[in-house]
C-alpha cells in the first residue's frame, strides 16, 4: 500500500483548535476588529491555557480594545486652520439679549436645565426626575389659547386668519411630537442605565492558580508533561470556578506526553495518554483524532507479526475517528483517517466510499487533494 502514500510518509498534522482560534484572532487584529480578536484569543486559551504566546496576544488585544473605546469617548478637539495659521479668529460678538416674552421663557429654561441634570445622573431617581422635567418642558411648550378676535360682519374668519391658525397649529403640533420623542428616548436610556449595571468583562485568575499554571508551563517546556499533569490534577478540587481552565491545561499536558511517545514510536503509551485526554475533554475533536492516529500507526506496525492485535487496534482507531466525526461531522482529518484504516484492513470499497465522502464534504482541504490522488490510483479515474 505504499503506492497510496501510507508507507513511510507521515500525515501532515492538522492545526489544533487553539491554533485555529489564535490565527482567527490575529486576522481580526489586522482588520482592526479588536472585540472579536479578544473573543478568539480567549477561546484559544481555553484549549491551551499554558501558552505564554497566547497570553501575550490576548493582552495586546485587550489593550487595543481599550484604546479604541477611549478614542471613541474622547471629545473632538478644535481643529486649527492649516491654510491660514497666522490668522487668528476674532472673538464672537456678543449678541443682544432678547427681551423675555412672558413668564414661560423662564419655566422652559429651568425645565431644560433640570432635564440635563437628570440625564447625567445614574439611577432610577434620575429617571423620575428626567420624566418630570420632560413633562414640565412639554407643558411649557404648549401654546396658549389664542385670544378671540373680532370677526367680520358677515360672520366667520377671513382667509388670512384661517391660514394663520392652520400654520401655527401645524408648527406647534410638530414641535410637540419631536419633543415627546426625544424625551421618551432620554428617559428610556436613563432607566436602562439604572436597570443594567456594568458587568466586569474579565474574570481574574487567582494568584495561586496563576503560579501553578506558570509552573506547569515551565515543566512542559522542560519536556516533563507527566509532572505537569500531576501538578494540575492536584489543584483541580481547589478551584472549582476554574475547572475548565485547569482541565484544558491537563489535556495540553497529556497531549504533549502522547506526542512524545509517538516520536519514540511507543504507540501503546501514546494511545494511553491520548485516551486519558478524551476522558477529560470528550467533546474535543483533536483528542479523538490523536488517539485514532496512535492506534492506527500501532496496528499498522504489528500487522505482519501480530495480525490479531493489529486488527483490534485498527478497529479501535476506526471507532475513535467515528467519535471525532460525532463531534464534528465533516472533519477532513477524521474522514481521511477512516479511509486509511479501511485500506489497512483490505476493505477497498469502504475506503473508496470514505474518500468520496471526504472530497464532497471538504473539497478545499489538503486531505481532499490527497483523497483525489488516492481515488485516481484505486479506481483508475479521477473523482
Amino acid at each position: 500500500m505504499s503506492f497510496l502514500g501510507f508507507g513511510k510518509q507521515k500525515d501532515s498534522t492538522p492545526p489544533s483548535a487553539a491554533e485555529r482560534y489564535a490565527q482567527a484572532g490575529r486576522e481580526a487584529m489586522e482588520l482592526g476588529d479588536f472585540v472579536r480578536a479578544v473573543e478568539y484569543f480567549r477561546t484559544a486559551l481555553e484549549y491551551a491555557p499554558l501558552s505564554r504566546e497566547l497570553r501575550g496576544e490576548l493582552s495586546d488585544a485587550l489593550l487595543e480594545k481599550a484604546l479604541a473605546s477611549e478614542r471613541k469617548k474622547a471629545p473632538r478637539q478644535n481643529r486649527k486652520s492649516a491654510v491660514l495659521p497666522e490668522v487668528k479668529s476674532e472673538p464672537p460678538r456678543a449678541r443682544p439679549r432678547k427681551r423675555p416674552n412672558g413668564p414661560r421663557r423662564g419655566e422652559m429654561r429651568a425645565a431644560r436645565e433640570a432635564l440635563s441634570r437628570a440625564l447625567h445622573s445614574p439611577g432610577m431617581a434620575a429617571a423620575d426626575a428626567a420624566e418630570e422635567a420632560a413633562l414640565t418642558l412639554a407643558a411649557a411648550e404648549t401654546p396658549r389659547p389664542m385670544p378671540r378676535r373680532r370677526t367680520r360682519r358677515g360672520g366667520g374668519m377671513g382667509k388670512s386668519s384661517r391660514r394663520r391658525m392652520w400654520t401655527m397649529g401645524a408648527i406647534y403640533g410638530g414641535a410637540l411630537m419631536i419633543l415627546a420623542g426625544a424625551a421618551h428616548g432620554l428617559i428610556s436610556r436613563a432607566i436602562n442605565d439604572a436597570a443594567l449595571p456594568e458587568v466586569t468583562e474579565v474574570r481574574t485568575i487567582p494568584a495561586g492558580l496563576a503560579s501553578v499554571l506558570e509552573e506547569a508551563g515551565e515543566l512542559l517546556g522542560d519536556k516533563q508533561p507527566q509532572k505537569a499533569f500531576v501538578l494540575l490534577e492536584g489543584v483541580l478540587d481547589d478551584y472549582p470556578d476554574f475547572e475548565k481552565t485547569i482541565e484544558s491545561a491537563m489535556v495540553q499536558a497529556l497531549r504533549a506526553e502522547g506526542s512524545a511517545h509517538l516520536s519514540d514510536r511507543d504507540y501503546e503509551k501514546a494511545a494511553d495518554a491520548f485516551e486519558r485526554a478524551t476522558r477529560v475533554q470528550p467533546l474535543t475533536t483533536d483528542n479523538w483524532i490523536d488517539l485514532a492516529r496512535a492506534l492506527r500507526e500501532g496496528g499498522r506496525t504489528v500487522q505482519a507479526s501480530k495480525p490479531a492485535t493489529a486488527k483490534a487496534m485498527l478497529e479501535r482507531a476506526s471507532n475513535a475517528y467515528q467519535r471525532a466525526l460525532d463531534v464534528e461531522a465533516a472533519n477532513p482529518a477524521a474522514l481521511y483517517g477512516i479511509a486509511q484504516v479501511h485500506l489497512f484492513l483490505d476493505e477497498r470499497n469502504a475506503a473508496v466510499s470514505q474518500l468520496k465522502r471526504l472530497v464532497a464534504a471538504a473539497p478545499d482541504s489538503p486531505e481532499a487533494r490527497k483523497a483525489e490522488r488516492d481515488l485516481e490510483q484505486l479506481t483508475g479515474r479521477r473523482s
